[in-house]
């Protein structure tokens, strides 16, 4: 009676496990980054290439205006208080359309 009382805890604790894994590694998972085509991507580097490099520079490393890669441009968008919406705000507000 002792052993199938042991069998049938570890055929619960094995569903258990079985059950809750699944969902626990989808949790830990971080979110997919954005996915573009290739033609979206191409046309992205012509834009940049024509409207922002001439300030930003050809590898985002900033000509007289802030970088657009690096630590300081991370530590500058990362902090708590930032959204994207504060990201878009900056270059609506202060990046000339050219």
């Amino acid at each position: 009676m002792l052993s199938g009382r042991l069998s049938r805890n570890w055929v619960v604790v094995a569903l258990a496990v079985a059950i809750a894994l699944p969902v626990a590694v989808r949790a830990v998972v971080p979110p997919a980054w954005p996915s573009f085509t290739q033609a979206q991507a191409d046309e992205g580097k012509a834009l940049y290439a024509e409207r922002c490099a001439n300030c930003h520079g050809a590898n985002l490393e900033g000509v007289g205006t802030p970088a657009l890669t690096g630590s300081s441009f991370v530590r500058r968008w990362s902090s708590g208080d930032k959204a994207v919406g504060n990201f878009y705000a900056k270059m609506r507000d202060t990046m000339r359309l050219s």
